[in-house]
């Protein structure tokens, strides 16, 4: 049959959650069905889901806070994970049912298995099975430590899984096989963000560049015959790690182009009523996590080439634009001193993820902070006074948890926020010190809350109602800004707060994030307050139509077509 490419409109397509960047849509196996997760009229991310036969596409009943679809085998159920959850969901718009508890999980991925089971990621380093009728939930398999598990993926007719293996954030990516018979594990694809098996063993792969291969797959060796072969060089990674593609079983492709995708974002200055002006118009490129220094006039940022990521800091408004870092792999998350000299960051620069002090200027050497301790740190802040340094330590789901140490005298580590089986992250220090915000997952969804500082243990304020995230406090200690589920940015009255208590007041949504096409990542708070509190620094995705009108590309019958490349 002929190969027939056409776009397919996905309005308000939702591909970069707070907390999930989960695929955001999929094909059923025989590629008459297309699921996809949406932005609509909700307030929080649903199913939709467009058949072969319909002109348009219509929202899936009950599935408010959806990520990650995937289909049964005979295409009549859709898997999904939603609020730590994963769930089921008929085709014919039955009700959702309830299958596990799933933690959540950076690039959660399930695979529905022949057999009536369902393998899925939870807790990044295990890979668990459930079956699709509800029971029991078993581990199948334990990654190695400080390994990630992302994306499985059945070999049809084996005991064989594909997973793709994940380094800390995602920054080196590998598809390995696991047989869940004898425990067996095997590297199949060296950077390699994730993999399919097609009926007839063929092999389909997308790189971390983007870039799509295919091989035909030796299942019982779990070898290629043949070096992988070039078939697309254009698709979308969210986040720069989850590939925005799908394909069926019947040979039908469907993915997201680059050119729609928000990898590369452009920083803004966003006025308190949502209106946007580029800070530097020429300046766009794969940024993540500014940090503005206190005067304001200089931004650090972490930026992503060719498999680095370094901090770099730009003059602003259109000054030069300085690396700084240059050891290492992962070198992210600025966090500027009181004085605006020096930052603080996270590196692996002697091998694990810690924290190091380099000056603003790039006069000095990386000094490791707290070098008694092997935790390893992913978010750090100073108090205005330059007398706490404030640090999250880990990475594994339920044990990211919120610390503290004088920064001179006795530097004893305090805990602020810690628990056993949830997590705690973004902290943020009111001016003044005496209050400090973060995120919890702890009621199943991401909230903001409010300690006392530093004796943090003496009461706990719960701000955000319908889910918050990224806390950040105005320069005055007046206001207390998050962003909502619903991806507006929201400030919150504080100004009666006292010594004695913690009193927020009026909540007010400022403006969408969405309809200024904002970009926003996990874990980490991803916009700074001007110092004036009238405005904020931001991300804008280059690709301005993002979340509004996304086209998807459809290609019917490609898989003939990849047979024949593979095989010449």
């Amino acid at each position: 049959a002929a190969v027939a490419r056409y776009q397919v409109p996905a309005p308000g397509l939702k591909t970069a959650d707070q907390l999930f960047i989960g695929a955001p849509f999929a094909l059923s196996p025989d590629g008459s069905r297309l699921a996809y997760v949406a932005n609509v009229n909700s307030a929080e991310p649903v199913l939709m889901l467009r058949n072969q036969g319909d002109i348009t596409a219509h929202q899936v009943a009950g599935t408010e806070g959806a990520d990650n679809p995937f289909f049964s085998p005979d295409g009549e159920w859709i898997a999904y994970v939603a609020h730590q959850k994963l769930y089921k969901v008929s085709v014919d718009r039955g009700a959702p049912v309830e299958l596990a508890q799933a933690q959540p999980v950076f690039a959660p991925g399930g695979t529905w298995r022949g057999n009536g089971t369902i393998i899925f990621n939870s807790g990044p380093t295990h890979l668990l099975s459930v079956p699709s009728e509800g029971g029991p939930v078993d581990t199948v398999a334990t990654m190695e430590p400080l390994t990630y598990a992302a994306f499985p993926a059945t070999v049809p007719g084996t005991d064989v899984v594909l997973v793709t293996e994940c380094s800390n954030n995602c920054a080196h990516m590998d598809v390995a096989a696991y047989n869940l018979r004898n425990r067996q594990r095997k590297l199949l694809l060296p950077n390699t963000a994730r993999a399919w098996v097609l009926p007839g063993n063929l092999l389909i792969a997308v790189r971390v560049d983007g870039t799509v291969v295919g091989g035909e797959l030796d299942p019982a060796a779990l070898t290629l015959s043949g070096d992988p072969v070039p078939l697309l060089n254009d698709v979308a990674m969210a986040a720069g790690v989850t590939p925005e593609m799908s394909v069926s079983g019947n040979g039908t492709l469907v993915y997201l182009p680059r050119a729609g995708a928000s990898d590369d974002v452009t920083p803004v200055r966003v006025d308190r009523a949502g209106r946007v002006s580029a800070l530097d118009p020429a300046w766009h490129d794969y940024l993540q996590y500014p940090s503005l220094s206190p005067d304001g006039r200089q931004l650090a940022v972490n930026i992503l080439t060719q498999g680095r990521m370094d901090i770099w800091v730009k003059q602003l408004p259109a000054g030069p634009l300085t690396r700084l870092t240059f050891d290492g792999v992962l070198n992210y998350r600025p966090a500027w001193t009181p004085d605006g000299r020096s930052f603080s960051y996270s590196s692996d620069r002697d091998g694990l993820t810690h924290l190091f002090l380099l000056r603003g200027d790039g006069s000095s050497q990386p000094e490791r902070l707290m070098p008694y301790d092997t935790t390893q740190v992913d978010e750090s802040l100073w108090s205005h006074d330059g007398k706490w340094l404030i640090y999250r330590a880990g990475v594994v789901n339920g044990k990211r948890d919120i610390y503290a140490r004088a920064a001179t005298g006795d530097t004893t580590r305090l805990t602020i926020s810690a628990s056993a089986n949830f997590d705690e992250y973004t902290p943020a220090l009111s001016p003044d010190g005496r209050w400090l915000a973060y995120v919890s997952d702890e009621s199943g969804r991401e909230q903001v809350f409010v300690r006392p500082f530093p004796d943090a243990g003496r009461s706990r304020l719960q701000v955000s109602t319908a889910g918050g995230t990224q806390p950040a406090w105005s320069h005055d200690g007046r206001e207390l800004f998050f962003v909502s589920a619903s991806d507006s940015l929201v400030a919150v009255d504080v100004s009666g707060s006292s010594a004695s208590g913690f009193r927020p007041g009026v909540h007010r949504a400022l403006f969408s994030l969405q309809a200024g096409h904002i970009a926003t990542l996990a874990f980490h708070r991803s916009y700074e307050v001007t110092p004036n509190d009238q405005g904020f620094i931001m991300l804008q995705a280059t690709g301005a139509t993002r979340n509004t009108d996304s086209n998807l590309t459809i290609v019917l019958n490609w898989l003939d077509e990849v047979r024949r490349q593979v095989r010449r």
